[in-house]
């Protein structure tokens, strides 16, 4: 079978490209991401518009290749004369405002052409449900279908034991702690700095911090967040408290597997990548309970810093007021969780085997293979 995909992004690299080893996977550029790049380099198209959420037809000669294209958070929006799949993390139709390409993306979803959607969790399946209901397509919800993310385990059981050993014998090492969003402020950087420097006067913590917090996001805003802040803070801590604006990913596993627990209290995600990274590592998490979150992390394997929630499962920061609410919830349940945990270190491995546990179990690349295998044939049929 052969499967067409449009981008080599880090979504589809995860989830589509080679997961299947029976299946020849085959790039098709769309129309449109093309047309786009070549405005973006003219300065015609902003770069914020640049990524595409739908497919627009390909060249022919491609086409002809496929038998079945996989989408990652896109649809095809116009015929490309073959079947597809779209896995997707948030509603779909995706970045459409209401009118014609709302209805032009409603219309491709609900066609014989859209054979499956691939949830990347419950939330996000629910999410999609009451998206279409609402917007009255309610039909399509009969295609949606549940499937976690893939993730390799990538440290062995007994070097994790090994690493517990020496740490408890270690004579006063620091407990060492991770985090990772390019997002800086909305992945809940600011909370950790501010709660570990008052944690950092009674424990013994290192902490390594990746990502950039000279930009803000829809999460954020310069009305709560302070670049200026947290240079002065990270400045005046830098012997224990090391920030990186960016790391490669490989290097930052490679980080991450010499540390003790891992870090996303995040304002709002779709999934949280670097949770199943860190746990993939050994590492317990701590995480907020929004969105799709306490479907990967919880109290058993990790810890959780509980927000106040709209309806949804995710929290409110539609003003500037709430989103300081939220940001000092998460910034007391961070110090709270540490305080616990670092008084019982032993808690912090315990809760690192069962984390590695949850991937074997749910996130096994074979079995999440076997799956994606099995839909491709239904939907060729």
């Amino acid at each position: 079978m052969r499967i067409g995909y449009v981008n080599p992004e880090y979504g589809a690299r995860r989830i589509i490209i080679g997961r299947c080893p029976d299946v020849e996977y085959i790039r098709v550029r769309s129309f449109k991401s093309l047309g786009d790049k070549i405005k973006g380099k003219l300065g015609l198209l902003k770069p914020n518009t640049l990524q595409p959420y739908f497919f627009n037809g390909g060249i022919a000669d491609k086409l002809k290749k496929v038998d079945l294209f996989h989408f990652w958070n896109n649809i095809a929006l116009s015929p490309c004369h073959k079947p597809y799949i779209t896995s997707f993390e948030a509603e779909l139709p995706r970045k459409f405002p209401e009118g014609r390409l709302m209805d032009k993306g409603v219309a491709s979803l609900m066609s014989n052409q859209c054979r499956k959607l691939i949830a990347f969790s419950k939330h996000a399946m629910k999410g999609e449900c009451d998206f279409a209901k609402f917007h009255g397509f309610g039909e399509i919800i009969k295609k949606i279908t549940v499937l976690l993310p893939p993730q390799e385990v990538l440290v062995a059981q007994n070097d994790m034991l090994l690493k517990a050993e020496k740490f408890m014998g270690g004579g006063g090492s620091p407990v060492k702690l991770v985090f990772c969003g390019r997002d800086f402020f909305r992945k809940g950087g600011s909370e950790i700095v501010r709660a570990l420097v008052n944690v950092r006067k009674d424990f013994n913590v290192e902490a390594y911090l990746i990502g950039d917090y000279e930009h803000v996001d829809y999460a954020s805003s310069w009305e709560v967040d302070s670049a200026d802040e947290m240079q002065r803070i990270i400045s005046k801590n830098e012997d224990w408290l090391h920030h990186y604006n960016s790391m490669h990913n490989n290097d930052m596993l490679e980080l991450a597997k010499t540390c003790h627990i891992g870090l996303l209290p995040t304002r709002d995600d779709t999934f949280g990548y670097s949770v199943l990274e860190f746990q993939a590592c050994g590492l317990p998490c701590i995480t907020t309970d929004i969105c799709s979150l306490p479907e990967v992390n919880n109290e058993e394997n990790g810890w959780v810093v509980k927000v106040s929630k709209k309806s949804n499962g995710c929290a409110d920061f539609s003003t500037a007021e709430k989103l300081w609410g939220l940001s000092q919830e998460i910034e007391r349940g961070i110090e709270k969780i540490l305080r616990d945990a670092l008084s019982k270190t032993e808690n912090i491995f315990d809760k690192g085997l069962k984390s590695l546990q949850n991937i074997r179990v749910n996130h096994a690349p074979d079995k999440y293979g076997q799956r994606l295998a099995e839909i491709y044939l239904e939907a060729v049929r």
